[in-house]
Protein backbone atom coordinates (compact mmCIF):
# COMPACT_ATOMS: atom_id res chain seq x y z
CA UNK A 1 0.00 0.00 0.00
CA UNK A 2 1.54 3.13 -1.22
CA UNK A 3 1.34 6.58 1.44
CA UNK A 4 0.40 9.74 0.47
CA UNK A 5 3.50 12.13 0.14
CA UNK A 6 3.24 14.53 3.20
CA UNK A 7 3.65 17.97 2.97
CA UNK A 8 7.03 19.64 4.53
CA UNK A 9 6.70 22.81 6.48
CA UNK A 10 10.47 23.27 5.67
CA UNK A 11 11.14 26.92 4.34
CA UNK A 12 13.61 25.01 2.53
CA UNK A 13 11.42 22.63 0.49
CA UNK A 14 11.34 23.79 -3.25
CA UNK A 15 9.08 21.61 -4.29
CA UNK A 16 6.31 22.79 -7.19
CA UNK A 17 3.11 24.32 -6.18
CA UNK A 18 0.72 22.63 -8.69
CA UNK A 19 -1.83 25.00 -9.52
CA UNK A 20 -5.39 23.81 -10.66
CA UNK A 21 -6.38 24.48 -14.16
CA UNK A 22 -9.54 26.10 -12.22
CA UNK A 23 -7.79 29.19 -11.16
CA UNK A 24 -6.00 29.38 -14.65
CA UNK A 25 -9.34 29.53 -16.00
CA UNK A 26 -11.15 32.07 -13.59
CA UNK A 27 -7.69 34.06 -14.02
CA UNK A 28 -8.63 34.37 -17.65
CA UNK A 29 -11.94 35.12 -17.01
CA UNK A 30 -10.96 37.85 -14.71
CA UNK A 31 -8.56 39.10 -17.03
CA UNK A 32 -11.36 39.19 -19.89
CA UNK A 33 -13.71 41.12 -17.70
CA UNK A 34 -11.18 43.56 -16.57
CA UNK A 35 -9.96 44.50 -20.86
CA UNK A 36 -14.13 44.84 -21.43
CA UNK A 37 -14.52 46.87 -18.12
CA UNK A 38 -11.08 48.86 -19.74
CA UNK A 39 -12.61 49.42 -23.63
CA UNK A 40 -15.50 50.69 -21.33
CA UNK A 41 -14.10 52.87 -18.94
CA UNK A 42 -12.54 54.44 -22.12
CA UNK A 43 -15.46 55.77 -23.54
CA UNK A 44 -16.69 57.19 -19.97
CA UNK A 45 -16.06 60.86 -19.35
CA UNK A 46 -15.41 60.72 -15.49
CA UNK A 47 -16.25 63.75 -12.64
CA UNK A 48 -13.11 65.44 -12.30
CA UNK A 49 -11.71 65.03 -15.89
CA UNK A 50 -8.66 63.65 -17.16
CA UNK A 51 -7.02 62.50 -13.98
CA UNK A 52 -9.92 60.71 -13.24
CA UNK A 53 -10.27 59.15 -15.62
CA UNK A 54 -6.03 58.29 -15.71
CA UNK A 55 -6.87 57.03 -11.99
CA UNK A 56 -9.72 54.71 -13.24
CA UNK A 57 -7.00 53.40 -16.49
CA UNK A 58 -4.18 52.94 -13.78
CA UNK A 59 -6.37 50.88 -11.10
CA UNK A 60 -7.62 48.61 -13.37
CA UNK A 61 -3.93 48.34 -14.97
CA UNK A 62 -2.94 47.56 -11.71
CA UNK A 63 -5.62 44.71 -10.94
CA UNK A 64 -4.70 42.80 -14.03
CA UNK A 65 -0.85 43.48 -13.91
CA UNK A 66 -1.52 41.79 -10.00
CA UNK A 67 -3.52 38.85 -11.03
CA UNK A 68 -0.88 37.96 -14.06
CA UNK A 69 1.78 38.18 -11.45
CA UNK A 70 0.05 36.75 -8.50
CA UNK A 71 -1.34 33.28 -10.96
CA UNK A 72 0.40 33.15 -13.79
CA UNK A 73 4.01 33.76 -12.51
CA UNK A 74 3.10 32.17 -9.41
CA UNK A 75 4.03 34.62 -7.07
CA UNK A 76 0.91 34.08 -4.67
CA UNK A 77 2.36 30.42 -3.65
CA UNK A 78 6.42 31.99 -3.71
CA UNK A 79 8.40 32.62 -0.76
CA UNK A 80 8.28 35.72 1.37
CA UNK A 81 11.85 36.59 -0.52
CA UNK A 82 9.89 35.79 -3.99
CA UNK A 83 7.23 38.43 -2.89
CA UNK A 84 9.58 41.16 -1.84
CA UNK A 85 11.06 41.02 -5.19
CA UNK A 86 7.83 41.07 -7.01
CA UNK A 87 6.59 44.22 -4.68
CA UNK A 88 10.05 45.68 -5.78
CA UNK A 89 9.02 46.16 -8.99
CA UNK A 90 6.22 47.92 -8.42
CA UNK A 91 7.68 50.03 -6.20
CA UNK A 92 10.13 50.60 -9.00
CA UNK A 93 7.89 51.16 -12.10
CA UNK A 94 6.00 53.79 -9.67
CA UNK A 95 9.32 55.33 -9.18
CA UNK A 96 10.27 55.71 -12.59
CA UNK A 97 7.05 57.25 -13.76
CA UNK A 98 7.16 59.97 -11.12
CA UNK A 99 10.81 60.74 -12.47
CA UNK A 100 9.49 60.54 -16.43
CA UNK A 101 6.10 62.56 -15.63
CA UNK A 102 8.57 65.58 -14.04
CA UNK A 103 9.20 65.80 -18.21
CA UNK A 104 5.51 66.59 -19.05
CA UNK A 105 4.80 69.24 -16.20
CA UNK A 106 7.82 70.88 -17.56
CA UNK A 107 6.10 72.72 -19.78
CA UNK A 108 3.94 74.60 -17.22
CA UNK A 109 7.40 76.97 -15.56
CA UNK A 110 7.01 79.97 -15.32
CA UNK A 111 10.11 81.47 -17.51
CA UNK A 112 10.60 84.45 -19.02
CA UNK A 113 8.75 86.18 -22.51
CA UNK A 114 10.37 87.74 -25.10
CA UNK A 115 8.38 91.01 -24.59
CA UNK A 116 8.10 93.63 -21.68
CA UNK A 117 4.63 94.02 -22.59
CA UNK A 118 3.32 90.93 -21.47
CA UNK A 119 1.62 91.77 -17.85
CA UNK A 120 1.50 87.88 -16.81
CA UNK A 121 5.54 87.28 -18.05
CA UNK A 122 8.11 86.83 -15.52
CA UNK A 123 10.31 88.96 -17.87
CA UNK A 124 8.97 92.17 -16.34
CA UNK A 125 10.09 91.32 -13.16
CA UNK A 126 13.80 91.62 -13.69
CA UNK A 127 13.87 93.24 -16.79
CA UNK A 128 14.68 97.03 -16.17
CA UNK A 129 13.65 99.13 -19.41
CA UNK A 130 16.42 101.93 -18.15
CA UNK A 131 19.51 99.77 -17.71
CA UNK A 132 18.68 96.63 -19.77
CA UNK A 133 18.53 92.89 -17.91
CA UNK A 134 19.18 92.55 -14.83
CA UNK A 135 20.70 88.91 -15.73
CA UNK A 136 21.96 89.25 -19.16
CA UNK A 137 22.50 85.44 -18.94
CA UNK A 138 18.42 85.33 -19.29
CA UNK A 139 18.16 87.46 -22.16
CA UNK A 140 17.03 84.90 -24.78
CA UNK A 141 14.82 82.70 -22.32
CA UNK A 142 11.43 82.06 -23.79
CA UNK A 143 8.88 79.10 -22.83
CA UNK A 144 9.01 75.26 -23.74
CA UNK A 145 6.41 74.40 -25.97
Amino acid sequence: MAHAPTQSHDPHDYSHHIVPVKAYFLTFLGLAALMFLTIWASYQSFPGGTTTNNVVAMAIAITKAALVVGVFMNVRNGTKLIKMWALLGFVWFTLFFLMFADYKMREHEQVASWTTKDSGSAMSSWWNTEQGPQDPNMVNVRTRR
